[in-house]
């Protein structure tokens, strides 16, 4: 895997770990911006505290220890934000908080896509494993407490027909009804039920919509549903990190959701990544998320710096160990301090050819350097 390097990612990193502890205790919403050109690493970052996550797990694991799998191909997997569709957890495995990823992407007619629709699918993969992880001790107490009542409820059923205490018979059977109604409530059955039979009715009336308002509809249903789960987050009690990545990009919807998690009294960590000029651009004339920033005390931007030639250098040698460092500065020269850039020429044929066991071998260097793009 390639080397984690650059003081400011670090940094980064340390203040993102900062953030999320401060949330958890706080038991409220942050936010924290990663502001950055293409490539300069904030993806890798996020992928990074997701890691560093990972690590602190109980056993056995719920969230794999990485994102994606860097170990052969750098490159692979490059702009995932959140674990690919597929990966399995652990039987028996307790969620000890839950991770969210919402990539913001523009349509060819340069329009902001829906990206809660993308991000419904992975909370619907993500529902079933949280609610039954976190909910088995609770529901193991719910169904004593409900054995406990349908003993009451028996008890004055037969002393009602032995004609005994008419009056504690209908208290007891009250006190029964009003319980087990309360525990439907509280486990959520009733509402479950409810929001079916609503969506049931919006699916009916979907055949009626205009196909050019489908697309409104599927996003509201979306960012109806991301809130529903948020929800069930709060009554389980556990934290949640929401990744908005390239946020500038971020639809009306989207942007909406953002606001509705920084306005909750739970710890939510929102980590945002960005790029400088649209973000600048947005804050000057009041919309978009650049406008939405600033409306928030709890927040933190971080605006990351172009990579010092040493550390891509060392980047290079994580990857060819027994290159020469006359070799490792000139290839991450050209790389104009974007590790991103410098990923991308080491997988070029101009320089993979020159790779020999563990070592850029190179003869002619400034000839081979000319083939590369800056």
């Amino acid at each position: 895997m390639a080397e984690f390097v650059g003081k400011d990612r670090q940094q980064a990193l340390g203040r993102l770990q900062v953030a999320w502890e401060t949330c958890r205790n706080e038991g409220s919403a942050r936010l924290l911006v990663l502001l950055g050109n293409p490539g300069v690493g904030k993806t890798r970052i996020v992928r990074e505290f997701f890691a560093a996550l990972a690590a602190t797990q109980p056993a056995p694991p719920f969230w794999p220890p990485r994102i994606v799998d860097e170990v052969d191909k750098p490159l692979d997997g490059r702009g995932a934000i959140a674990p690919l569709e597929g990966f399995e957890w652990a039987p028996g495995a307790n969620p000890a908080y839950a991770w969210i990823g919402v990539s913001c992407r523009l349509d060819q007619r340069r329009r902001p896509e829906n990206a809660l629709i993308e991000a419904k699918k992975m909370l619907l993969a993500l529902h079933e494993p949280i609610a039954e992880g976190r909910g088995r001790r609770e529901r193991m107490t719910f169904a004593f407490l409900r054995l406990g009542l349908l003993a009451l409820t028996l008890a004055a059923v037969v002393l009602g027909f032995l004609g005994i205490a008419t009056v504690l018979v209908a208290v007891v059977g009250s006190l029964s009804l009003l319980a087990n109604l309360y525990l439907e409530v509280s486990t959520g059955s009733l509402r479950t039920l409810v929001r079916e039979r609503h969506l049931k009715r919006r699916e009916g009336a979907r055949a009626t919509i205009d196909p050019e308002r489908e697309d409104r509809v599927l996003s509201r249903e979306a960012k109806d549903y991301v809130d529903g789960f948020l929800d069930e987050l709060r009554k389980h009690r556990l934290p949640a990190v929401v990744v908005i990545d390239d946020a500038t990009e971020a639809d009306p919807d989207t942007l909406d959701m953002v606001e509705s998690l920084l306005g909750r009294a739970q710890p939510v960590l929102v980590v945002a990544t960005a790029h400088p000029a649209p973000y600048e651009r947005q804050r000057a004339e009041g919309k978009g998320f650049g406008a939405l920033v600033p409306k928030w005390s709890r927040r933190e931007v971080l605006e990351l710096d172009p990579i010092a030639i040493g550390d891509l250098a060392s980047l290079v040698l994580s990857i060819a160990p027994r290159t020469e460092e006359i070799v490792a500065r000139a290839i991450a020269d050209h790389a104009d301090g974007n590790p991103l850039i410098l990923l991308a020429h080491l997988e070029t044929p101009v320089l993979r050819d020159h790779l020999v066991d563990g070592a850029y071998e190179v003869e002619d260097l400034p000839r081979v350097l000319e083939g590369l793009t800056r």
